[in-house]
């Protein structure tokens, strides 16, 4: 008859000949404490290797402060989800997987991070998944001594036994089992973020919240709440970030930039995040209206207990953690006078919807957004001049509100009895002097009129059809010293420097115009049109063009259509 097994305790021997996978974080060396035994799970911990049963109050091996980057929990060959889960307590014996799983749980935040590769690994980088931008995963590294992580790994060391297997237990069981893609940030509007095309877009950005185990994103779903797009077969590895362009280009290339087949509006709404099965994983629902540049996106500490909060980010982080920086924005504000032409003065007033304590206005008259260091707005403004007026409202723990843009155009006398049949724009960059030759471009404005009838007069003095600030530049090459130039228009909106589509002249709406002079070339301004119109009519490729007589306002002192400081250029060709 065999002999009986001897005690638990005695079974199972620690030599350093074991080949375990207790090693040192350098990759160098073997480390005395290892366990004998043979088999392997491929799991660092799940503590393969040896045929034993440790029970949740089991010895606790002495650990190590090096951290080591874990394998996926699920790859320990077990059979079930709770076999794992207890797989799982048991890498807790190690003070090592304790660490690990702690991190896990972002009780322990206090680590050293250092430039490395996607997975953190001090010896290999395997294939970094592509399909957005990506923050590399920093390297874990030597805790500081004096952390509070180093701290509460001494204090678990000194602890007695019973008190360590208990916060293990309760550890173990929190922790994570399968990776959790979420939806940390989104952008509608962007000016500062340009994609792979060199356009600027808005886009989302995606987290493998889990940090052992890569996430599988073939047939995943992304929604804007009307149109859906699928992901192709992507993986996302342990606390990787990705960025999709929400382009509306719809690139699924697995080894290039992913791009959806949808827009973010800027007025507000939800996005969503759903599985192969089209069960939902991550949602950002209700966002306000976001201007250029601010995103809307989550904390990262999210649990039953403590849902993660959602808020602003002035600062966005593509790829990068968020930096929660507000829970809302100030009102906007209302100017009672809009863009229009004016003679003698205006008196401006502005207003704000906010309704909390100690929110101000403050207003700028030199082009500039409002800072928290302009003119605070107290009583109505005087326009005496060519001016732009922006003003936005600034409340106490809250971003600045949308900045609101007014273009006012003083007349003088001459200007102010001008008709015209024909349409008439005029644009101001409020400098004394035109557009350099370098093309270079300059803030601006521009306001436009149009005839409501064909052989119908138009006038300065009536209500212009469209107003809006501009980006204005010299046009061409060897006719940029012409005293009659062109000139490219951007249009731009009114609270940021966002490109905004108008409708010129009854065209079809663009943000980008040119304003062609023709000049010594063809000064009856017949070539170049009667092609076009000749090409479209004929069904063909062509730009669309509209004649305007032209207005170049460079001062502030009032438009002049005559004399020596004489603002009018001509008729102009403009083409979208």
């Amino acid at each position: 008859m065999s002999p009986p097994p001897p005690p638990r305790q005695n079974r199972e021997r620690w030599s350093s000949r074991s080949t375990a996978p207790w090693s040192d974080f350098s990759g160098s060396g073997t480390d005395s404490r290892r366990p004998s035994g043979s088999g392997s799970t491929g799991n660092p911990y799940c503590l393969p290797r040896r045929r034993m049963e440790i029970p949740c109050g089991g010895s606790i091996p002495p650990g190590s402060l090096r951290l080591r980057k874990a394998a996926a929990i699920s790859s320990c060959g077990r059979s079930s989800p709770g076999t794992c889960r207890r797989e799982n307590i048991r890498s807790a014996s190690s003070l090592s997987g304790m660490v690990r799983i702690l991190m896990r749980n972002s009780a322990l935040k206090a680590f050293v991070p250092q430039a490395g590769n996607r997975l953190g690994s001090a010896h290999s980088s395997p294939s970094a998944p592509t399909g957005g931008l990506s923050k590399p995963k920093p390297t874990t590294t030597l805790l500081n001594p004096g952390s509070s992580a180093a701290r509460l790994i001494f204090m678990f060391e000194a602890s007695s036994s019973v008190v360590r297997r208990l916060l293990v237990c309760l550890i173990a069981l929190s922790s994570p089992l399968v990776a959790q893609v979420r939806i940390m940030e989104m952008l509608p509007a962007s000016s500062n973020f340009p994609d792979d095309d060199g356009t600027p877009q808005g886009w989302i950005e995606l987290w493998n919240s889990h940090q052992i185990n890569v996430a599988t994103l073939t047939g995943y779903k992304l929604s804007n709440g009307t149109t859906t797009w699928t992901f192709p077969d992507i993986q996302m590895v342990p606390d990787e970030r990705i960025v999709i362009w929400a382009s509306a280009k719809n690139r699924t290339t697995a080894t290039a930039p992913l791009h959806t087949n949808f827009t973010l509006s800027a007025g507000g709404g939800t996005v969503s995040l759903s599985d192969a099965s089209d069960n939902l994983l991550s949602r950002l629902q209700d966002v306000p209206a976001l201007s250029t540049n601010l995103s809307w996106g989550r904390d990262e500490w999210d649990t039953a207990v403590t849902p993660a909060a959602t808020g602003f980010y002035a600062s966005p982080t593509p790829g990068e953690r968020n930096n929660f920086t507000g829970s809302g924005v100030s009102g906007q504000v209302s100017v009672d006078i809009r863009s229009r032409s004016f003679t003698g003065t205006l008196s401006v007033a502005i207003t704000t919807s906010s309704v909390v304590p100690g929110t101000v206005i403050r207003y700028t008259t030199d082009r500039s957004v409002p800072t928290n260091s302009s003119a605070e707005y107290t009583a109505p403004i005087t326009i005496s001049n060519t001016t732009m007026l922006r003003a936005r409202a600034f409340s106490p723990d809250l971003l600045p509100g949308a900045t609101a843009t007014e273009g006012y155009l003083l007349l003088d006398g001459t200007a102010a009895s001008f008709t015209s049949t024909m349409p008439l724009v005029v644009v101001s960059n409020f400098l004394n002097s035109p557009p350099p030759t370098d093309k270079s471009d300059q803030s601006g404005f521009m306001w436009v009129w149009q005839p409501a009838s064909s052989g119908a007069t138009v006038r300065f003095t009536d209500t212009p059809v469209i107003t809006s600030r501009v980006r204005l530049s010299r046009r061409g090459s060897s006719t940029l010293n012409n005293p009659k130039f062109n000139l490219s228009i951007e249009a731009r909106n009114a609270h940021d420097d966002d490109e905004r589509d108008v409708q010129m002249l009854g065209m079809k709406s663009h943000s980008d115009w040119i304003f062609h002079a023709p000049y010594s070339y063809d000064p009856a301004l017949l070539r170049n049109p009667f092609i076009h119109d000749l090409s479209n009519q004929l069904g063909h490729w062509a730009p669309h063009h509209k004649m305007a007589e032209v207005f170049l306002d460079f001062s502030s002192s009032g438009l002049r259509p005559s004399g020596t400081t004489n603002e009018y250029f001509g008729i102009y060709n403009i083409l979208e």
